[in-house]
Parts: C-alpha cells; structure tokens; sequence
C-alpha cells in the first residue's frame, strides 16, 4: 500500500540531502516533565536563537529556568514554542514534537462538529482555512503554541509522519482520511502513540496583538533559509510522509508541498498516498510542480523555496511519471475495500465521493 520512492535528483543535490539530514538531527528528548496550564506566555525573554549557541527563545516566562530542549536541530533558523512544563521550568520544543495524535483528531473532528453545530453552521462545508481562523487560532490565543502542543504539553510528542496537506481541502474530509490509515500508522509506530504534524495544527497560528509566542514567519525560519525551519526538519526525522490529496485542492499548486516531496524523495522516505483516488485521478496525472506557487515573502527571488521549481521540479515530476499508476491503482482499491468494512469509529460518508 506504500512505496519508497527513489531519488531522481542529480548528484549534487543527493550530496545536498545528505548535508542537510546530517544536520538536521534532532536532541533526544528528556524524560517527561509534569506540566501545568500554561495561561498567558507573556513577555519575551532571552536572545535570538539565530544559531547553534546557547541563547533562548525571545519568547517565554520571565523568571523560569530553562529546562532541556525537545528536538533541537543542529541546523536552525525557525524559533521554537515554549512550553511551561512546571511552576519553575519551561522547554524549548521544536518541531520534530508538535505533533498530534490519532485520538486527538478524531476528537477534534467531534469537538468540530458541535462547535459549527453550535454557531448555526455546517461543519462539513468547512475547509482547513476556514477552521484555522475560526477554532484553532481563538483555541491558541495567548499560549505561545501551536493547537498540536497545546494538547500535548505534558507529554510533547513526536512526529513520526509528516503530513502533507493544501489548506483549501474539506477539513473533516481531510482528517476522515488520515483516521482510514490508522492501521498502518500504528503499525509502523513500534507501540508507541503515532504523532502526526500537521502544518494547520503544529504551526502557532498567532492572532492579531497577540505576542505570546513566534509568529508564523519566525517558526518557518525567513525566506531564504527554509531548511532550517520545521518541514525539511520533521521530514528528516519522520517515519514516513504521507500525502492526503482530496477533490477540493491539488496539493502540488502549493510550492510547500513540492519542497516537502522533493525533501522526501531525496532521502528515500517512505511516501504513503491517501485520498479521494477514484475522484482525483485526473489531479495526480495532470499536475505540474513548475506550477505550484507560494505567497511573500517565500516568493522572492533566490530564496529556498523557489529554487526548489528549477531544482526539484523535474525530479518530482519523474517519481510520479515512475509511480503514479501504480499507486493510484493501489490507492483505490484499498480505498474501496475500506468503504466496504469501514472502522467503527470513522464516519465513512463524507469520504466515499
């Protein structure tokens, strides 16, 4: 149901991959602290990390020692969340551990719904960018951290698949389809609980006025630098990336995606594929990675994440040419043999299209 996909990138970007997985190991985490609610993460404290030296984020408590940071990479440009771990203490996470797990989505789903229900709406018109600023950027407020580490802040777990995602998919559509992979996510994850980083939920989706923690520009690192930043990290350290592709988005019209893939394919990650196959066939034989776009400031000449289109581009192309029938013929048959003895705990509807 899975494949590993094969580099078809030149050799001096295969030498590229290497430096940048070497350098994008992460700490081992600490032994799990107990944690108390977090409140208002209110002023900044420390100096910028702008490098591989000992200063703390800008944002935190002041007064509270710094306890032992969670996934810190040796390459970094992004700035972490800080999570209050104790009356004294507070850690340094990085993004390798905001993650969320399979309970915590299918729960979210549910909270989702009575949440719409409540304000007189439907749930199941909703897209991911329209549930980020309607629950999980006022769920947030004021705690300096991303939906994900806000549930986890006890216990900060780590993402063991990446997830890659268009912000424009059907949001309870979109979660249906990752709980359909529950099986296979827990097989992989030797026992433990799965982590899944989602950019929508890992991602400190700061309010206006709000300073409590990184805005979105500081945790993804600047524009000319984005392999400092969280995707290429959580790909380097992830078990495998799976990408969730529904009718309502193609995900390579994102440039995001496509650096996510290509990051993928240079290391040799396993890539899972999951979606509305049998609707979106003509989606996966027909995209175009030079395509795909990506807003300011990441747009700006000579950055990472456009060099990825001359770079990538043609390799990203050349696994799907390789692996797309093959994949999309497997895909929709686990897809159909899913909706025939669905889990209990799934509400299948919204994923037969």
């Amino acid at each position: 149901g899975y494949h590993r996909s094969k580099t078809g990138a030149s050799p001096s970007a295969r030498d590229r991959a290497r430096a940048d997985a070497e350098a994008l190991q992460f700490a081992s985490r600490p032994a799990s602290h107990g944690s108390e609610d977090a409140g208002d993460a209110g002023s900044s404290v420390g100096a910028d990390l702008g490098g591989e030296g000992g200063a703390h984020s800008t944002y935190g408590w002041p007064g509270l020692r710094w306890g032992k940071p969670l996934g810190r990479p040796k390459k970094l440009s992004g700035q972490p969340q800080v999570v209050r771990i104790s009356d004294e203490e507070q850690v340094e996470c990085y993004p390798p551990y905001w993650a969320i797990s399979l309970d915590q989505l299918r729960q979210l789903n549910t909270t989702l719904r009575k949440f719409y229900k409540k304000r007189m709406d439907n749930f199941a018109e909703k897209t991911m960018r329209q549930v980020t600023p309607d629950f999980i950027v006022p769920q947030t407020a004021h705690g300096g951290t991303g939906y994900s580490l806000k549930l986890n802040r006890e216990k900060p777990l780590r993402a063991n698949v990446m997830i890659s995602h268009c912000w424009d998919e059907n949001c309870e559509n979109f979660v249906n389809h990752m709980l359909l992979k529950s099986a296979e996510i827990h097989r992989i994850s030797s026992g433990e609980t799965p982590g899944l980083w989602i950019c929508a939920f890992a991602i400190f989706q700061r309010g206006a006025g709000d300073k409590s923690g990184p805005d979105i520009q500081e945790q993804l690192g600047g524009s000319r630098d984005v392999m400092g930043g969280p995707f290429p990290q959580v790909v380097a350290q992830a078990d495998v990336m799976m990408v969730v592709q529904t009718k309502e988005a193609m995900v390579y019209t994102r440039m995001w995606c496509v650096l996510e893939i290509l990051i993928a394919i240079q290391q040799e990650k396993e890539v899972w594929l999951a979606g509305d196959w049998p609707a979106n066939r003509k989606w996966l034989e027909e995209f175009k990675p030079r395509d795909a776009i990506c807003g300011p400031p990441y747009d700006c000449p000579g950055s990472y994440i456009v060099s990825t289109e001359a770079e990538g581009g043609v390799s990203v192309q050349n696994v799907v040419d390789r692996n797309r029938i093959e994949d999309t013929l497997e895909a929709e048959e686990r897809i159909e043999v899913l909706q025939v003895d669905p889990p209990e705990d799934v509400d299948n509807r919204e994923v037969r299209n």
